[in-house]
């Protein structure tokens, strides 16, 4: 079980004709993360929320406070197979991020796409103890609405203790209730897919340099969810 403390989050939509030259630079700044295959794997990520969407329309309503819950597994060219599921609780509170994870053990993911799933909310409450997100999940039965399945390259950045450089490409949505077990070339791409989605976390507030060589290059911030996108595009 995690709880890690509050974090910077800073997003960019990156278009296709982008991708080569961010790749470049970040490649200069920063170090292929320790996880997955030199720094890329797949994720997977089945996200819950109530029957009428409440989680999604904190996002899209612009909230202070924003809350999403997700069933999270990783896969890479070393390891095959979905592995480190773990249910996590993102919390945004005005500029700053928490998550909450509880890991399980492998053997007891296929548990969350059984016809019976297991209480999600009972999960987080029993095992999280920060007020705001039992508060936020207090009066929310939880069910399983929308999945993503993305390639993920990460880079931990040099000189700058906790600062992790993330870019995720080929974001395929898909029906909740199943865990894909073909490789990504395979699935269908959603036409509306961004390039990817480069994003900055950080204890610290990111290099003011490197904010202002993405502005050079046409990459502007912006607020952007995975979760709110797919259920936006979904068809």
């Amino acid at each position: 079980m995690t709880r890690i403390r509050p974090f910077h989050e800073l997003k960019f939509p990156v278009s296709a004709a982008q991708h080569a030259v961010l790749q470049n630079l970040v490649q200069g700044l920063a170090l292929p993360d320790k996880n997955g295959c030199n720094g890329c794997y797949e994720v997977f990520s089945q996200y819950y929320d109530s029957h009428d969407l409440r989680l999604f329309r904190e996002k899209v309503n612009g909230e202070y406070i924003k809350t999403k819950v997700r069933l999270r597994l990783y896969r890479d060219e070393n390891r095959r197979e979905w592995h480190s599921p773990g249910l996590e609780v993102k919390q945004r509170r005005g500029n700053l991020v928490t998550k909450f994870r509880l890991d399980f053990d492998s053997s007891q993911s296929k548990d969350f796409f059984a016809a019976s799933s297991p209480d999600i909310r009972g999960m987080i409450l029993t095992n999280c103890h920060d007020n705001c997100i039992r508060d936020a999940l207090a009066n929310i039965p939880l069910v399983p609405v929308i999945s993503l399945h993305y390639t993920r390259t990460a880079w931990q950045f040099c000189g700058i203790d906790g600062t992790r450089l993330t870019f995720d490409t080929r974001v395929n949505s898909l029906s909740a209730g199943r865990l894909p077990m073909c490789s990504l070339p395979e699935l269908p791409a959603c036409s509306n897919s961004p390039g990817g989605i480069f994003e900055i976390k950080s204890y610290v507030l990111p290099p003011q340099a490197v904010i202002e060589k993405l502005v050079q290059l046409g990459i502007s911030q912006q607020s952007f969810s995975k979760y709110a996108w797919a259920l936006q595009h979904k068809s």
